[in-house]
């Protein structure tokens, strides 16, 4: 198919593949559109120039030649030229840092950054801020049985973990599965409970016997039965969970957390509720769910977050669930977040303990990186808002300039 280049925009010629090769090496054997393309100089539109630029700018960075990571930084960079009027020249020449590429915007002590951030690292200058440096959480978890055995789930082989009457749980990669085994399944077993546990720096997943899933982030736990009741479906939930609750009219699916309880029939929501935080947030993304805590209760409409402090709930509409979810994508997600709410969330995820030096810095966060990202990396974007950092043997210290 004949490529119409004079139509391309930035992020088109950054993404072609032989935008690319031309540019790696200009004598490089690309195809006949492209090679007329270039003599046709009249046809060049403003956005060829434009991904020169960027292009040369990211060579001179000595960004490595990786195909996918070099789309993806590419990719960023458009979104980030969406984002600000700027021109893409004097913003990359204003805000070029290395650190992970990221679109992130940071608002803190009343600066406002837009930047692109690249996987290029500097090692001296790291090496001199960081002392084992904290690796991103992944896939860990432990699964207590009923009979109080432990069981380790980053070590555990895949497949038959354990059997209770009809139900066997079984380990796929990141996610417990509880399998029924006939229709007479768990017959007399609702009492015997188990309980699925996260550590700093781990996540989770279990589909229960009844087919809803329970997504868990760091350091919370989820107690459940091996098998549900005749009348309903009840769990235990610390921390925060993410839930795909399974359509059952006859049995409703009832979250306690935190002396509240979380009402459904079929629905996704997710629950924050950390000992360290302030709040209990009960965010629905669909269905419907009711929050009762005494005799209070409230019913929420998908968009809602119900924020629980000091006894008292208090609704919020049209919250931004994106960001409440984002850890359950991989994400960081921050929409006006203090710096001390985005410090939490790195100590959960990188099991670090988090101290401040001069007092804790004031102002907001708003950006996005993903949860992959080494500790140093995600703090190098912060350090351009005047945060200063130090990582000493699981000990992130934080001041300000």
């Amino acid at each position: 198919m004949k490529k119409e280049f004079a139509k391309y925009k930035l992020d088109d010629f950054l993404l072609d593949e032989d935008f690319q090769a031309w540019f790696r090496n200009r004598d490089h054997q690309t195809s006949e559109d492209w090679n007329r393309f270039l003599r046709e100089e009249t046809l060049h539109p403003e956005s060829f120039r434009e991904a020169l630029q960027v292009a040369e700018m990211i060579a001179k960075d000595g960004f490595q030649e990786n195909p996918e990571t070099k789309a993806r930084v590419w990719n960023n960079i458009v979104d980030m030229r969406d984002m600000n009027a700027t021109p893409v020249l004097s913003m990359w020449r204003r805000l070029r840092v290395p650190a992970i590429a990221a679109a992130v915007v940071l608002v803190l002590a009343g600066a406002a950054w837009i930047g692109g951030f690249f996987e290029k690292r500097e090692a001296v200058q790291v090496a001199q801020k960081t002392v084992n440096d904290a690796q991103p959480g992944s896939d860990k978890a432990t699964l207590t049985l009923e009979d109080g055995k432990v069981i380790e789930l980053d070590v555990a082989s895949a497949g038959n973990l354990a059997t209770n009457g009809n139900i066997k749980v079984v380990k796929k990669g990141g996610e417990l599965t509880y399998e029924v085994n006939d229709a007479g399944a768990g017959a007399g077993n609702e009492m015997a409970y188990h309980k699925l546990a996260t550590p700093r720096g781990g996540q989770f997943r279990i589909m229960l016997p009844d087919g809803s899933r329970v997504w868990l982030n760091a350091s919370s736990s989820l107690r459940f039965p091996a098998s549900f009741a005749a009348n309903e479906r009840r769990v235990e939930v610390t921390g925060e969970a993410y839930f795909e609750v399974a359509k059952d009219k006859q049995r409703p699916f009832r979250v306690m957390v935190s002396g509240s309880e979380v009402e459904v029939l079929g629905t996704s929501f997710n629950i924050m509720a950390y000992a360290n935080e302030s709040v209990l947030k009960t965010t629905l993304l669909e269905g419907a769910v009711k929050m009762s805590h005494g005799s209070e209760a409230v019913l929420l409409a998908p968009g809602q977050q119900l924020v629980e402090q000091e006894g008292k709930m208090t609704l919020k509409k049209n919250v931004d669930v994106e960001a409440e979810v984002a850890w359950k994508n991989g994400m960081f997600l921050f929409n006006g977040a203090a710096l001390p709410q985005v410090m939490r969330q790195l100590e959960r995820w990188y099991d670090v303990e988090v101290q401040y030096e001069n007092g804790v810095p004031k102002g907001t966060l708003t950006g996005e990186f993903p949860r992959s990202m080494m500790l140093s990396e995600v703090l190098q974007i912060l350090e351009l808002s005047g945060v200063v950092y130090k990582i000493e043997n699981k000990k992130l210290i934080i001041s300000s300039k």
